[in-house]
């Protein structure tokens, strides 16, 4: 072996497959040392070091470590286009659901940068696609270097390029009506044909129309631009999907009404001991909403109830009743009967069951721990049904429907009463003017009858709410709603919503307090 003498100064360093960050240091292997400036030099130095030693020395060698640098970049961010499986904390950008559970339907994302969005579903992937500004801040589709469907037949990820879409099949996806991916035209046109769906379609056939035409009330019927929030149960969920909600319920009630006329409590006394003047409910409402099938979502509701109604006496003694408790427990189901876009039908079957007290008491003056009217009670004390049907229509920014929902009574509870039946027929129209705000109309009607039988325990000349023949009536409300939605990041799905309004017409079985204002705010997550 042929010695090797360096021409400049330096000294020899011994290190261990370690990296300085001083320029012109390089990795000691059996054949090269790492040097510094410094004094006495020697080295033997076959095959590579004898041109790599000089070569450190050129100008152009910080040329050789930025092309290294730039290969082993680039090679990185190719590595990266290749798509990864979603973990369990992945959600769709656009629905806010949790993708790993749709294992069959994931579709990706992959930009220039390496990042990866996923999907439940192509037709969210469209839809993120067609308004990329909407939800990311790369607005340009050449930010992105793939996109990826599961095909349907291998449950593969494929090049969305290179797959078939099959509309309008009886195979729904995640999010109900969806594009189905499939490799190969034939085998698109034989599934075509076998499901009843149109001609099968290439990713550039594929357009903002398309999406919108499966955008219907047969898909997934999103909270949010939809009905008002003082409307529960109109809307069902994809399969696996669950709704959390909370709602606040506020109906202040003053003065009496007989009929269509006001009355004074002069002439409530006139005819009574003791007469209501105003009555204040509150109510907190729990809500779990989940779809086990794609046509059936169930629904359960907790309510806590807190009432206060103020008095006034023929003796002119002013003094207030208090009742606060749990209410009845209400279990429904929704199944959706029938869609054709924009037009869509769901039949509403529930129960109402007896958790709520019928024997709150507090003091008056005729006692203490006097048995309260029937206003003041917290449930009705039998289990009753209800049945009812929605109609939903839905087309770009609008949307509009109706429901009419019954309670009927069954059987006679422990106190020898049944309270009266109720109808009520609802409509509303909402207008989304931006992805994250909406606002809403609505008119409410409810009639309802008066008390069958009644408590041993009343007194109904004493005062009127003690009157089982003085509780029917009707009632129109006018209600006016706001709605905010999340739309990206954590608050993605998440809705806060209030709305509020008055009665524009009031016929009561009276004297009875009469209905002044309504309000409802909540908050529901779709997940």
């Amino acid at each position: 072996m042929q010695k090797w003498i360096p021409k400049f100064d330096s000294e020899v360093k011994t290190y261990k497959l370690a990296w300085r960050k001083q320029w012109g240091q390089c990795l000691r292997t059996p054949s090269l040392c790492i040097y510094t400036r410094s004094p006495k030099c020697t080295y033997d130095a076959p095959g590579i070091g004898r041109w790599f030693f000089p070569a450190i020395r050129q100008k152009w060698f910080p040329i050789l470590i930025l092309v290294f640098v730039a290969i082993t970049s680039f090679k990185g961010l190719a590595l990266s286009a290749d798509p990864i499986a979603p973990g369990p904390s992945d959600r769709c950008p656009v629905c806010g659901m949790y993708v790993a559970r749709y294992d069959k339907w994931v579709s990706t994302i992959v930009f220039q940068d390496g990042t990866q969005v996923f999907f439940d579903g192509p037709k969210d992937m469209f839809r993120y696609y067609f308004n990329l500004s909407k939800y990311t801040s790369e607005s340009s589709p050449d930010s992105i270097m793939g996109l990826y469907v599961t095909e349907y037949h291998t449950a593969k990820l494929i090049n969305a390029k290179d797959a078939y879409f099959v509309i309008g099949s009886d195979v729904p996806g995640a999010m109900g009506n969806e594009l189905v991916p499939i490799r190969g035209k034939e085998r698109a046109e034989t599934f075509a044909r076998d499901h009843g769906g149109q001609n099968p379609l290439r990713f550039r056939e594929v357009t903002p129309a398309t999406i919108s035409e499966l955008n219907g009330p047969g898909d997934h019927l999103h909270i949010g631009g939809y009905e008002p929030i003082g409307v529960m149960g109109a809307h069902t969920h994809h399969p696996g999907g669950w709704m959390i909600s909370y709602r606040y319920m506020f109906m202040d009630m003053a003065g009496n009404r007989d009929g269509r006329d006001n009355l004074h409590s002069r002439e409530v006394l006139a005819d009574y001991m003791v007469s209501p003047t105003e009555m204040t409910m509150e109510m907190h409402m729990l809500g779990l909403m989940f779809a086990p099938t794609q046509n059936l979502t169930l629904m359960a509701m907790v309510p806590y109830i807190r009432m206060e109604m103020d008095h006034i006496t023929r003796m002119g003694v002013r003094f207030t009743t208090k009742s606060d408790g749990a209410g009845d427990f209400k279990t429904t189901a929704l199944y959706h009967l029938f869609s054709n876009n924009p037009h869509s039908l769901l039949l509403n079957a529930g129960l109402s069951w007896p958790t709520g007290s019928i024997d709150e008491k507090d003091d008056t003056p005729a006692g203490s721990n006097v048995k309260l009217p029937y206003p003041m009670q917290l449930g009705s004390g039998t289990v009753d049904l209800l049945p009812g049907i929605t109609y939903v229509g839905q087309t770009e920014g609008w949307s509009w429907g109706s429901q009419i929902m019954a309670t009927i009574r069954l059987g006679e509870n422990s106190n020898d009463y049944t309270l009266g039946d109720r109808i009520e027929l609802t409509g509303w129209i909402t207008r989304e003017w931006i992805d994250w705000l909406s606002t809403s109309l609505r008119i409410d009607g409810q009639v309802w009858g008066n008390i069958d039988g009644a408590d041993p325990d009343l007194n109904p000349a004493l005062i009127p709410t003690a009157d089982p023949d003085r509780r029917a009536g009707n009632r129109v409300d006018l209600l006016l709603g706001v709605a905010l939605k999340g739309t990206r990041g954590k608050l993605i799905n998440h809705q806060l919503a209030i709305e509020g309004g008055f009665p524009v017409y009031q016929d009561l079985d009276g004297p009875q307090l009469e209905t002044d204002w309504i309000l409802t705010a909540g908050w529901q997550w779709i997940f």
